[in-house]
């Protein structure tokens, strides 16, 4: 069987057209139960593969200005609407890894992120003398929230109304009715506020139109505010959460990484999904491609984690190694905490786009293959690289 999720191809440049492949589907019978072997299948397979188009563009929105980084499928039609929120301090392309893998499996993907939000956010001494906490921990306030939301909101009016026009001809293609919002660290705050969480914000987190479901990579939850059960309980839109137990952030943001589960576990039932990830780092979540050179895990260092790197080792590896079978191409366990190797770093990689993918036709495409693949096969492919809960 051939994967439904392709290596990364370059991206073409806007207006270029291409191709679409098809992939028949196989599924074989073990024990009276439907499964994909891992030995023959790198995970869930997208119906068709699409080459992409890459459009960069800034646009003016409430005033301020915006990045945008678009991937557009060629050779579609009525393409689902993926939106794409960066974290704290990145640009508009980051997350490619997720973003790449879902515009070839067929949708728009438009990743946004305002200029005042990027890489200029704050100087590099102000970061390096810890006064990064503070302008962080101002982000995540109901006041900033409220204005990332209503930013969602000018985006997707702003991206129908370019659709309609001629020099906009990529834009046709989508369709406005089936939408999904995902985003990373600050953007899964944002894409979680869309999803229905509860925050002392008033009418500002009135939700976009079309908007059917929200994957959170890194989600956020602290104690302040109203209480997880009242926060997040009003949740009844399908959300996939992404973190792992060392998903701690670089600025200090969170306590503890545990804490990240929260929305999972208090949210109601009813299309809600945890792929908990093992020995990943919170970059790795966000959508790098590579590690870092040197790369060790941000919360084997982070001061405010509260556990000595021993105590974070022994609470990584308890209960639980690394991917066993014969396609594991992770290696052995890491000497250190945080340490992840290239090759362990692409096997992670794969994991995500295969879960979200399959989380996205699910909900967008109604796919009930997708469906099925997640609650029949996807704990079974994972094995123990990690655990996909659903509710």
């Amino acid at each position: 069987m051939t994967s439904r999720i392709f290596p990364l191809i370059p991206l073409l440049a806007f207006g270029v057209l291409a191709g679409c492949a098809t992939h028949d589907r196989e599924w074989h019978k073990e024990s009276g139960e439907s499964h994909i072997s891992r030995t023959s299948s790198p995970g869930y397979l997208a119906e068709q593969n699409y080459a992409t188009a890459s459009i960069r563009e800034r646009w003016t929105l409430g005033g301020e200005p915006v990045e945008l980084s678009m991937l557009i499928p060629q050779g579609g039609h009525k393409l689902p609407l993926v939106i794409y929120l960066p974290g704290l301090g990145e640009t508009a392309d980051a997350g490619l890894a997720w973003r790449q893998a879902w515009a070839e499996a067929g949708y728009a993907v438009v990743s946004l992120q305002p200029v005042r939000l990027g890489p200029s956010l704050l100087p590099a001494e102000k970061a390096r003398s810890g006064d990064f906490n503070l302008v962080a921990r101002a982000q995540y306030a109901p006041k900033a929230l409220s204005r990332r939301i209503a930013l969602v909101g000018e985006a997707l009016d702003e991206l129908k109304r370019r659709s309609h026009e001629s020099q906009a001809a990529a834009l046709a293609q989508v369709d406005f009715s089936r939408v999904g919002v995902t985003g990373f660290d600050l953007g899964a705050q944002t894409a979680m506020a869309v999803a229905g969480e509860m925050y002392d914000v008033g009418s500002a987190l009135k939700r976009p139109e079309g908007v059917r479901c929200v994957i959170a990579f890194s989600p956020y939850a602290d104690f302040s505010g109203p209480g997880f059960e009242q926060r997040f309980g009003p949740i009844h839109m399908p959300v996939l959460s992404v973190t792992s137990e060392d998903d701690a952030d670089p600025y200090g943001v969170i306590s503890t990484p545990e804490i990240r589960r929260a929305p999972f576990q208090y949210m109601p039932p009813d299309n809600k999904y945890l792929l908990a990830l093992y020995n990943v780092p919170h970059s790795l979540i966000g959508g790098s491609e590579t590690p870092a050179a040197g790369s060790v895990h941000e919360s084997a260092t982070h001061p405010a984690s509260g556990s000595d790197s021993n105590d974070h080792a022994g609470r990584r590896h308890r209960g639980k190694g690394r991917r066993g079978g014969g396609e594991s191409s992770s290696g052995s366990e890491a000497a250190r905490p945080g340490d992840i190797s290239p090759a362990a770093w692409t096997d992670q990689l794969k994991l995500v786009q295969s879960v979200s993918t399959a989380y996205l036709d699910a909900m967008l495409k109604e796919d009930p293959e997708a469906s099925r693949w997640l609650v029949q096969q996807a704990h079974r492919w994972l094995g123990e690289s990690a655990e996909l809960i659903s509710k």
